[in-house]
């Protein structure tokens, strides 16, 4: 298994050997040097993007890196072929991992929709299932995430990555990496949107207190928004993940 730990410190040793700093590595490779920390503590490790980077700047090959130590030239062909076999199995992980995250997904919409499906009959039939809809909660939720997109500049990316999973769109690694990185921040952003929107509506709630008629059906109203934010999750991870695995296959 490829070890962080060791390949972070063998970062950190090849950087002080240049007598770099961590920013003057960040700045060199068009990373953070909080990013750099990260690799020499072992808590993360260079991506495909920026891994032959680093290797140039620190005057090594990518199997030493992998490695986290110098390889002499008589060793060069088998440590070459051990990172090879531990990259395979790497990925292998990775791939399992994903799926557990897809089952794990599938499982969870499960659940809720038994859990709607719970609430609703116990509320009057399918004929309370209007109780569930509140288009302001949907539209605020859905408009501050755009608002953050436009804001970010990632409104493009974020659609051109409906095109490149659904559509036949020509587009480079790049365009997935861009799309993919709106993605998760539509998949952050949602959560806090519906949180935003709850609190709102409980502060008013709050302002209600001498009418207790009125806070049930407004606190109601109040959580669809987060109701809605994980709807949307759950439609939007499905597309993230195959954004996901189309960087990888396209790094390879």
């Amino acid at each position: 298994m490829i070890n962080q730990v060791k390949i972070g410190k063998f970062i950190a040793q090849m950087r002080k050997e240049k007598e770099f700093t961590q920013r003057q590595l960040a700045e060199q490779v068009g990373v953070s040097d909080k990013t750099v920390s990260k690799w020499e503590t072992g808590r993360s490790m260079p991506d495909n993007s920026v891994i032959m980077d680093v290797c140039m700047v620190l005057e090594i090959n990518v199997n030493e890196l992998l490695l986290g130590e110098r390889i002499s030239e008589e060793n060069y062909v088998n440590k070459a072929e051990e990172n090879m076999i531990e990259l395979v199995k790497e990925s292998e992980r990775q791939r399992q991992k994903g799926n557990w995250s897809v089952i794990g997904m599938i499982f969870g919409i499960a659940i809720l929709s038994f859990a709607c499906l719970v609430v609703i009959l116990s509320m009057g039939g399918i004929a309370a299932i209007a109780l569930f809809l509140d288009m302001p909660s949907l539209l605020f939720t859905i408009g501050i995430t755009v608002l953050v997109l436009v804001a970010s500049g990632m409104l493009g990316d974020f659609c051109m990555g409906f095109a490149i999973v659904f559509g036949k769109a020509e587009h480079s690694r790049e365009m997935v990496r861009d799309a993919w990185c709106a993605m998760k921040t539509v998949l952050f952003t949602l959560p806090l949107a519906g949180v935003f929107i709850f609190v709102v509506g409980f502060v008013g709630i709050m302002a209600m207190l001498d009418k207790l008629e009125m806070i049930m059906p407004n606190l109601a109203v109040a959580m669809l928004s987060m109701f809605y934010s994980v709807l949307l999750e759950m439609f939007l991870v499905p597309i993230a993940v195959r954004l996901h695995k189309k960087l990888n296959i396209e790094a390879e």
